[in-house]
């Protein structure tokens, strides 16, 4: 979360500082405010491509996923969508995870 609000805090009031973090940070609200959120993030970082990962759990970010990766797409960022849960590893296939990533690694390396 840290990197999500990037605005000062006012360490002489911490508590007020944690809680405007917390309610202004562009991960809460609309699916399009994190959608854009998250374009402007892969604008600043220069990166090459997007890992979205999706915990089973969260039904924002598994509704969000399809709206994120279309304006991702379209502004030129690749993306890939992996799902799983994030809580328990147990409930992860490892492999099926690291041959999707290693693919998507592959093909970013490729378009270059």
């Amino acid at each position: 979360m840290n990197y999500d609000f990037l605005e000062e805090s006012d360490e002489n009031a911490p508590y007020d500082a944690l809680a405007r973090k917390l309610i202004r940070n562009p991960m809460n609200g609309r699916g399009q405010r994190r959608s854009e959120h998250i374009l402007n993030l892969a604008k600043k970082l220069k990166a090459h491509g997007v890992v979205y990962f999706c915990h089973w759990g969260c039904k924002q970010t598994l509704g969000n996923a399809r709206l994120t990766s279309e304006r991702l797409q379209k502004a030129g960022y690749p993306v890939l969508i992996l799902d799983g849960d994030g809580c328990d590893h147990n409930n992860i296939n490892d492999g099926q995870m690291i041959t999707k990533l290693q693919a998507f690694l592959e093909m970013l390396e490729t378009n270059r």
